[in-house]
Parts: C-alpha cells; structure tokens; sequence
C-alpha cells in the first residue's frame, strides 16, 4: 500500500490544526509569481497545499514575455517563476523553487510535519539536499536538454536523451530499497523531483522501462491530497502546446 503523508494519529492531526490555527494569525501575505505550466511552480503550490499556505498567485504568460514586464522584474531582476514576495515593511523576495520550498516548511510547518517533510536531523536533511542538488544539477537538468527541443518544434537529440536516461537510471536505482528518494517517508526531495518529472509526462515520454520510478511516481501523488486539482489542467495544456509545436514542426 502507498505510504499516504495524510495518515497520522489523531494526536498529530489536532496538533497540526491548532498549529495552523495559530499560523493564520501570524502568517504574513505570500505572493507568487507563477506560470503553472511551469513544474517547479507546481512543486510550490503542492508544499504549501500540504502547509495549508494560501498563496497570493500572480499569473504570468512566459510565452508572452508577461515576466519581463509590470512588477516581477522591480523585484526580481532574473525575472523568473517561481518568485515569492513576503509581504511586510521590508518585503522578502525569493526565488529558485527548491529554496523556496526548505524555506516554507522551516518557516510555517508544523514541528511534526517538518520532520516528515525536511527534518532537522543534520544527517537526514543532508541526504534531502543531496537528492534535490541531484534533480536540480543532473535529472531536471538533462531532462530540459532533453525534451526543450519539443516546445520549438524540433526533434530530440539522440546523446542528450542518453543522458536523460542514465539520469532516470540512477533515480530508479535510488529506489530499490525505499518507498521514497530518501527513505520511507515522502520528503521535499520527492515533491521537487516528482514536481520536475511533469514535464517529461506533459511530452508523453515513456517511462515504461522504470518500473521502481513509475511505482514512486503514484505514491508521491497518493501522498498529495490536492496533487490532481494542482497539477491536472496545467499538464493537460502543457501536453496540448508540446503536440501542437510536434505538429508544426511536421509541417516544416
């Protein structure tokens, strides 16, 4: 049976909601600039979906160039998704997804939901940032370089999903002893990977040859009580946009 995150004593439910209780009380407005076509900015939604954040969202069309212009660039000069903005007398700005997901449970979760989803355990947390500095430097990475091609119309390049592959290798090699990249509960590491691995989903890639990554892959979304409502629509587009642009390239 998948290891569900909303399984807890009762104990831990009602601590959890007096907790959030008193959160709504101090929780400062959080905004974010967001495509949500965009996988690391779904990753976002589904941490703070599990934190009970209600996030601000600002919609921006990056296809359109809506980020190089009106307030992301006056607080974030990158101009990237997701950006996040406490609100305050000395606004807080972050960006880079998977900084802004240690930031959110350190600062809002729960102690018990911390210490399922990105404990203080030095140990432990060292492995969670090993897995995620993984998906950032080598799996979404090679993924990128992989399928990007697709959303111009172009085909793949045969070496660079050789690389993609060998990058699902090690994931599925990750998972031969575990439920999950780390361990037996789901942590950040499974929410950013999982987030990441949208993209290769929205472009039908087949993961048949991973079963251990396919079996993960359903556990991290049974864990995720609004991963459906957060992720189906922006993947159904994206999956329509990256088969349009296969059929113009067809055309060419």
């Amino acid at each position: 049976m998948p290891v569900n995150f909303i399984h807890c004593s009762l104990y831990s439910y009602f601590q959890q909601r007096f907790f959030s209780l008193i959160m709504t009380e101090t929780m400062p407005k959080i905004s974010m600039y967001y495509m949500p076509e965009s996988p690391p900015c779904r990753a976002v939604q589904m941490v703070a979906s599990l934190l009970d954040i209600d996030l601000e969202l600002k919609y921006l069309n990056l296809a359109e160039g809506e980020h190089l212009k009106g307030m992301l660039p006056t607080v974030n000069r990158l101009c990237l998704v997701p950006t996040i903005v406490l609100d305050g007398p000395d606004p807080f700005v972050l960006w880079e997804s998977r900084a802004i997901l240690k930031f959110l449970v350190d600062s809002f979760a729960s102690e018990t939901v911390r210490e399922q989803l990105y404990p203080r355990d030095p140990k432990k947390r060292a492995k969670i940032d090993q897995m995620m500095d993984f998906d950032l430097g080598i799996l979404y990475s090679r993924q990128g370089s992989c399928l990007r091609p697709l959303l111009q119309g172009q085909k793949i390049d045969p070496l660079n999903e050789v690389k993609f592959k060998e990058a699902l290798d090690h994931l599925d090699m990750f998972l031969e002893k575990n439920e999950f990249v780390c361990g037996d509960q789901m942590t950040l590491a499974d929410i950013s990977i999982r987030a990441g691995l949208t993209f290769a989903e929205a472009c039908v890639y087949d993961f048949v040859p991973y079963e251990r990554v396919t079996d993960w892959m359903e556990r991290v979304e049974h864990s995720i009580p609004q991963y459906h409502d957060i992720n189906h629509d922006a993947m159904t587009r994206f999956t329509d946009y990256v088969n349009q642009k296969v059929l113009d390239g067809n055309k060419s």
